[in-house]
């Protein structure tokens, strides 16, 4: 049974006048804690969940000194006096202050999610209590918030209760407006939790906690649109009351317009970097990387498009069903790297696949009806199929879509049923929800720092595949949150991929060794030569096993088969040469050799195709993808033209048409490494040459006609690069079978040659 709260506890304004019921669950779910002097409750970057009341004791609650927080004392809390109050704002989001202790203390931790369900379960009249401690809770956040923003600072008691008083609590879905351009200014905005884009023409700002949104000067008309870019809490501060505060304090006025334009340009200038090549650069979804722990992320540069991540997701769970699909948005940002000499950060192109992203504040967890989306004190987020009725709430909640339904596996799938079965026990739903479980309970080791990591990073050949923290890892996005960044911890520095260079070198150069000492090519065939060939062939063929089935990192056994490869093709050298007798060693070797050509092939595509790969791709698509997106494009293509001028349509037979169907221009944009932007620079100058550079209103849609027409040709060209990186292995795998089994044969005629 839990401790007893001591009474002070129930004095306090945010429970004062609770039932003796919700009292008894508080009670239940409720954690008294001992804090030494000095000690720390909750410390900035901390989950924000519940509140805190002091039983014993003294407790400071302050903001941290770095980014736009002030380092203010937000609150001083005395026995019977609630802190933390931040949680009601957004529950699941992350702490913007740390409480210390001033003295030994005791403290009583309350779920705030357990608050509201205890007052809203305890009936009899607590509807008004439940709305009262509600209006108390939000006060007290509200007040927090103000008392720790800069541009509140210094402001007479009196006015910030005023300004506390006025504010009014805006809810924003995401894409939902706040203003739009040109419309009457009657607010002050604070953003208190989420993320508000504004947009003004071309200008881009993002504006998140405790920045401040207001038109300059403040009763001018918006001069942009203010949109929620993921749900987001504001406070609105009537005009009215900013109207008296200045009055009295004229000065902030002036800390309202500087705080306004700070944060507009200090999150402008980190969100005007050009887009890299066509490429979405990583600010397309900047909440999206607010608000993920863990975001999987592949560098386009080393994907092989092999699948294996797939493959291996599905095999580590028992339904069979992969966490991840690789389809998504392309970003591109800058990582620092570990062990690289130059420690700048390297600009890298990077594919966010659909998978789980272990959100801060997951919206799946909010709407989850039972309870079942839990989050780890590490902050994973999981779901306990045991409870999830499969109602699919979670799944839509999701704005990413990394949450799917599936069916139940059996023998637990029973059709769905809200009430209990006749022995009492609550029938499962035939669906459940899954997602990325950062393979907790697969066998694999899930910690970032491990060196193995989940299912599909393991199984990456290229380790292409790496989990990140945006607010860590890429240095754009903590530019653009500084204030989130800081709460966010060190920057994360990326693992340097382990090189096949030096291992493929050291392996050619003892392969070479070999063959040079026992004169292969002229060498008769030896017993040791022969042991070492087949027991080199053995080890590669036991790579096919260990890629699918291994637990452990795929890549030190991806490089052992590049390395064991050459090796064994300096043994054969040794052993047979390039002869090929007409009998089974003469087929061996012939098989052999053609093996470690096709090997060889795929060695290369994997080190020279990705790359330029990835500079003709817009989308993050799979190889089924290809045609549906090459038809659309025709459609809207032959769309734009419909209505134009004859000018344009001139434009398209003799310019862009025979651009289109050239056999030979992809294969010239591929050799000179072209990216889809310069080929629309180069369709736009011939334009220009065509129409000697007058501008005219009968070229309207050309740009856009121009755009399309290079996407439709890059798919010609995507098409057999994902061939090249894809066809050789099958025939690979078959030629190696082959070599086994000849081998085998070979062995069994040796045998029975000598002991005829």
């Amino acid at each position: 049974m839990s401790e007893v709260f001591p009474e002070i506890v129930w004095t306090a304004a945010v429970l004062r006048g609770v039932s003796a019921r919700a009292r008894a669950e508080l009670q239940l779910v409720g954690q008294l804690r001992a804090v030494s002097k000095g000690g720390a409750v909750f410390r900035a970057g901390d989950a924000a969940d519940a509140i805190y009341i002091v039983a014993e004791g003294a407790v400071d609650v302050s903001a941290p000194r770095t980014g736009s927080l002030s380092g203010a004392l937000v609150k001083h809390a005395l026995p019977g006096e609630a802190f933390g109050e931040e949680a009601t704002l957004d529950v699941g989001s992350t702490r913007r202050w740390e409480a210390l202790a001033v003295t030994p203390s005791v403290v009583v931790a309350i779920p705030v999610l357990m608050l509201r369900r205890a007052l809203a379960r305890a009936g009899g009249g607590v509807g008004g209590v439940a709305a009262r401690i509600e209006r108390t809770l939000r006060r007290a956040a509200t007040a927090d918030l103000l008392a720790a923003a800069p541009v509140t600072a210094g402001l007479a008691r009196r006015d910030l209760e005023l300004l506390v008083d006025a504010a009014v609590h805006v809810d924003l879905a995401r894409g939902a407006a706040l203003f739009k351009r040109g419309d009457a200014s009657r607010n002050v905005y604070v953003v208190a939790d989420g993320l508000v884009e504004a947009r003004g023409g071309d200008a881009l700002a993002y504006f998140a906690r405790g920045d401040v949104i207001a038109a300059t000067p403040l009763n001018a008309p918006y001069e942009s649109s203010a949109v929620a870019s993921g749900p987001s809490r504001v406070l609105a501060l009537r005009s009215d009351a900013v109207a008296d505060v200045v009055t009295r304090d004229p000065a902030f006025a002036d800390r309202i317009a500087a705080s306004a334009i700070d944060a507009a340009e200090r999150h402008g200038r980190a969100t005007t970097r050009a887009s890299f090549d066509g490429t979405e650069n990583v600010f397309h979804d900047l909440y999206r990387l607010k608000v993920a722990r863990s975001l999987l992320v592949i560098d386009q540069n080393a994907c092989v498009r092999c699948g294996h991540c797939a493959w291996s997701c599905a095999d580590a769970h028992d339904d069979g069903l992969a966490r991840l699909v690789r389809r998504g948005e392309r970003i591109v940002t800058t990582v620092a790297i570990a062990r690289e000499r130059e420690r700048e950060p390297r600009e890298m192109t990077w594919l966010l696949p659909k998978s789980c992203q272990h959100c801060e504040s997951p919206a799946c967890m909010t709407d989850c009806p039972t309870g079942a989306i839990t989050r780890d004190p590490g902050g994973d987020v999981r779901i306990r199929e045991d409870i999830c009725i499969g109602c699919g709430n979670c799944a839509k909640g999701c704005p990413w879509d990394n949450i799917q339904m599936a069916p139940r596996p059996e023998p637990a799938a029973v059709p769905a049923r809200k009430n209990a079965t006749a022995d009492g026990a609550k029938a499962l739903s035939s669906d459940v929800a899954v997602k990325c479980d950062l393979c907790h309970d697969s066998g694999h080791d899930s910690g970032h720092d491990s060196g193995h990591g989940p299912a599909c990073v393991s199984a990456c050949p290229t380790e292409a595949i790496v989990r990140v923290a945006p607010l860590r890892a890429f240095p754009e996005v903590r530019a653009a949150l500084p204030a989130e960044a800081n709460l966010a911890g060190v920057e994360q520095v990326l693992p340097a991929r382990t090189s096949a260079t030096p291992w493929v070198l050291g392996a050619g150069a003892i392969a070479l060794a070999i063959a040079a000492k026992t004169h292969a090519l002229g060498a008769t065939p030896t017993m040791a030569s022969g042991l070492a060939v087949g027991a080199l062939t053995a080890a590669l063929f036991a790579y096919v096993v260990v890629k699918r089935r291994s637990r452990w990192r795929v890549r030190p056994f991806f490089l052992a088969h590049l390395a064991l490869g050459v090796l064994a093709m300096g043994a054969a050298l040794a052993h047979a040469g390039l002869r090929a007798p007409t009998n089974v060693a003469g087929a061996l070797n012939v098989a052999f050799w053609a093996t470690s050509i096709v090997g060889v092939f795929g060695a290369l595509a994997y080190r020279l195709v990705p790359s330029r790969l990835t500079r003709i791709e817009t989308l993050g698509a799979l190889p089924e993808d290809l045609a549906p997106r090459a038809r659309d494009l025709d459609e809207q293509m032959y769309a734009r033209l419909s209505g134009r001028s004859d000018v344009v349509k001139a434009l398209f037979t003799r310019i862009l048409l025979p651009y289109l169907r050239s056999p030979l221009a992809p294969l010239v944009s591929l050799a000179s490494g072209a990216t889809q932007a310069a080929d629309v620079r180069g369709l736009e100058a011939a334009v220009s040459r065509a129409t000697e550079g007058r501008a005219s209103a009968r070229l309207a849609g050309t740009g856009e006609l121009l755009r399309l027409v290079v996407a439709r040709r890059a798919i010609a060209l995507e098409r057999p690069l994902q061939h090249v990186l894809r066809a050789w292995l099958p025939l690979h795998v078959v030629l190696t079978v082959v070599v086994v089994a000849l081998l085998l044969a070979h062995v069994a005629f040796e045998i029975a040659l000598r002991w005829r």
